[in-house]
């Protein structure tokens, strides 16, 4: 079962190290929750940054490299990097499909993110397979759900429901955060145990 708490553990037994692990991955996840909305709400009212708003997206997964390369190494980093760029395409041509209407391209772009969810539920699992396949992919699946409608609902104008829909993708992006760092503290606090030596 996933932990649905803003922090898996508590505050005061987490080491300084620890905390900051857990803050990083805060910090990631939270950035792309807020710089999605501003995009769709850009695309919206055909604001002038647009542009800023999405060169600030595609900036993030170059952001979380030096912190994903410290506990995962290089290689997975580079393969982060390129899940995220992946669902950040996905999701600007989801809303810019959803904003003009094209149907056919909304479905398209729509089981991009799919897609995504599986490929990405996947590689957490095989950073640390104690961990469960199918929470990973529970996690990613809402989170672009989630995605899916806030697009509809700034688009379409209900921007009261919008308030209410954006507290609770910070909560699940807190929870997304919890879980990555959780599997990053745990590829350093479970070192190899070393055979007893024979005196």
């Amino acid at each position: 079962m996933i932990d649905n708490s803003n922090t898996a553990v508590p505050n005061r037994c987490l080491a300084p190290g620890n905390m900051y692990v857990i803050e990083q991955f805060q910090r990631h996840i939270l950035d792309l929750a807020v710089w999605s909305r501003a995009f769709i709400i850009a695309l919206k009212f055909n604001l002038p940054n647009i542009g800023d708003i999405y060169q600030r997206l595609l900036n993030e997964p170059n952001d979380t490299h030096e912190i994903m390369s410290t506990f995962f190494g290089e290689d997975n980093a580079n393969k982060y990097e390129n899940l995220l760029i992946r669902l950040i395409n996905c999701f600007v041509l989801l809303a810019e499909a959803m904003h003009i209407n094209n149907v056919q391209q909304a479905n398209e772009n729509y089981q991009c993110l799919i897609k995504f969810t599986d490929d990405i539920s996947t590689f957490f699992y095989e950073l640390n397979p104690l961990t469960n396949l199918d929470d990973w992919r529970e996690l990613f699946r809402e989170y672009v759900d989630m995605l899916y409608r806030e697009i509809y609902t700034i688009i379409s104008g209900n921007f009261i429901g919008d308030i209410e829909l954006f507290d609770s993708i910070m909560e699940l992006s807190y929870r997304i955060a919890n879980h990555i760092s959780q599997t990053a503290i745990s590829s350093i606090q479970t070192p190899a145990i070393k055979p007893a030596t024979s005196v």
